[in-house]
């Protein structure tokens, strides 16, 4: 069974699909303001931002990472962009870093950062790896780097019969601790989401689970998941990829797959050199996006008007929609 949901609002072609749809710019979306530049990344070695969070420890700051190639380590960012910290999660590799989380763990209101070693551009990995270590306050002034942070543990995990993804979406349940994962398809923008419970086993290779397929549509700069975050009271959903933002509400009781089943609201995001990166604030309401590249700038997404996300719609003249589709896995 598939649902649908229009990402295009206004065209030039002056037609439509007749479909059951969710107009993805209609009133019952949220809307943001114009992307706002807060600044720009000041340190020249951050030059593959692929993951972003928003801190719940320190406010006014932003964690992010490099990808595969680069050293395994952490980047506390003020939403201007200066460098606040820098961390190494030890011990630690970064075969390919894609994203970062923030949420629950181990031990009861301490608030965990998870990052993503999950890409495979090649699918030749027998599993990967992400690793949760607990959130480190960021100090006054800046000191030797990068700051060690010894007690980082690998949950390895592996896909169902021997398949191999890549992925650069990850997100955490705030509600229970479960890791998602959400693969990229640049071909098809068909998106395996996979689940690993809480709590996650420390000492052995985890199999995933797979709870869904979600089938991003368009273009290839329209298709291939790049990014997600999950609100720190588990009511708000953000995906991204290179050039589109779905955002959507998850109701009481609901799961994070059954919520990804449903459309999302089409939301805004700004040109970028190749943005993967997206970190919704700590209410949900608005979200920052980072581009990789050199010097690259913080985009903040401010809501501008809070209404239900979703209301069905019948077909409009002088409309063109596109569909994001979801299905059964």
């Amino acid at each position: 069974m598939f649902k649908f949901c229009s990402v295009l609002a206004s065209s030039v072609l002056g037609f439509h699909l007749l479909l059951t749809a969710v107009e993805a710019e209609g009133e019952d979306c949220p809307r943001f303001a114009t992307a706002k530049i807060l600044g720009n990344v000041e340190d020249r070695s951050l030059t593959e931002a692929s993951g972003l969070v928003v801190s719940r420890k320190n406010p006014g700051v932003l964690w992010t990472h490099n990808d595969s190639g680069n050293a395994p380590w952490l980047y506390a960012l003020a939403e201007d962009g200066s460098t606040r910290g820098i961390y190494l999660p030890t011990p630690s590799a970064n075969v390919d870093w894609e994203d970062i989380a923030i949420g629950p763990g181990p031990t009861p209101g301490q608030d965990y950062l998870y990052v993503g070693d999950i890409g495979d551009n090649r699918r030749k990995r027998p599993s990967i790896i992400v690793y949760r270590l607990p959130e480190p306050p960021i100090p006054t002034a800046l000191g030797p780097e990068p700051f060690s942070l010894p007690g980082t543990v690998a949950l390895r995990l592996e896909y169902p019969d021997g398949e191999r993804h890549n992925a650069e979406t990850l997100l955490v349940d705030p509600d229970n601790g479960d890791l998602y994962i959400l693969t990229k398809n640049k071909s098809t923008g068909v998106s395996g989401l996979y689940r690993a419970p809480f709590p996650q086993n420390e000492s052995e290779v985890s199999q995933l689970e797979r709870v869904a397929t979600i089938t991003f549509s368009g273009g290839r700069s329209e298709r291939p998941a790049t990014g997600g975050d999950i609100s720190a009271d588990g009511q708000t959903i953000l995906v991204r990829t290179y050039t589109r933002g779905y955002l959507w509400t998850r109701s009481a009781g609901a799961t994070i797959a059954s919520t990804l089943k449903t459309p999302g609201c089409s939301v805004p995001l700004a040109i970028e050199r190749q943005g993967e990166s997206v970190a919704l604030t700590t209410d949900g309401q608005n979200y920052f996006t980072l581009s990789e590249g050199s010097l690259e700038p913080i985009y903040f997404y401010e809501r501008v008007e809070t209404a239900p996300l979703l209301r069905p719609m019948g077909p409009r003249p002088h409309y063109a929609q596109r569909t994001i589709a979801s299905q059964e896995p």
